[in-house]
């Protein structure tokens, strides 16, 4: 396969599909070839490559990286380049490129957060449950151990609302760490009360002789 490219736009003028075992001369390949202002390229492939150079007379396929430095392939703005992969840009990335509000992202996280809760709440008591102690259908020990946990998942969610609520820059939104319940017991557990302290032992040479009797 043969090319035939303009030197300055690097758009193909013309395509010869037709196979050869070497490079042929570029009158041979396009009748009207300008050594000036064209590039002949030569593949021993069927197919272009998505993105190419030409180099010494050869098509030789370019990686992601050196497409988008050729300016063969352009990232939209909200992506980046890792890895040899595009994936999209980091909060703290969008909001340092003007491309997301500080706002935004702590509207994302809460949104986020909410879900979440739901979901792993479901997961401990699915909705129907919900419904049956609702109704009645369970022992008391059972809706109060249901009741306290809705509660906990409802005040840890609050909790990190507040923390988003307060956060000052996206890296503090993603400090943010959940902690809710993952077993009805541990939602339905109080936490253990430290025991009262003892006052201290008073100096030997200030306690108090018993009286004898």
């Amino acid at each position: 396969m043969h090319i035939v490219r303009d030197k300055k736009s690097h758009n193909v003028i013309f395509v010869d599909y037709s196979r050869s075992p070497s490079p042929r001369p570029p009158a041979e390949v396009f009748a009207a070839f300008d050594e000036r202002s064209m590039d002949l390229g030569w593949t021993d492939a069927s197919n272009l490559p998505p993105y190419f150079t030409i180099e010494r007379g050869r098509i030789r396929e370019l990686g992601l990286e050196e497409a988008i430095r050729a300016g063969q392939y352009e990232l939209a703005p909200e992506q980046k380049l890792a890895g040899g992969k595009i994936v999209p840009k980091t909060p703290a990335e969008l909001v340092k490129d003007g491309l997301a509000k500080l706002e935004d992202v702590k509207k994302g996280a809460i949104e986020h957060y909410s879900a979440l809760a739901f979901a792993r709440r479901a997961d401990l008591i699915p909705e129907y449950k919900l419904q049956n102690a609702a109704l009645g259908v369970y022992e008391e020990s059972v809706v109060a151990q249901y009741r306290d946990t809705v509660k906990a998942f409802r005040d840890e969610f609050y909790r990190i609302k507040g923390e988003i609520e307060k956060a000052k820059n996206v890296e503090d939104v993603e400090r943010i760490q959940e902690r809710f319940p993952k077993a009805l017991g541990e939602a339905a557990r109080a936490p253990d009360k430290p025991a009262p302290a003892q006052p201290p032992e008073p100096p030997p040479h200030k306690r108090k002789r018993e009286r004898r009797k």
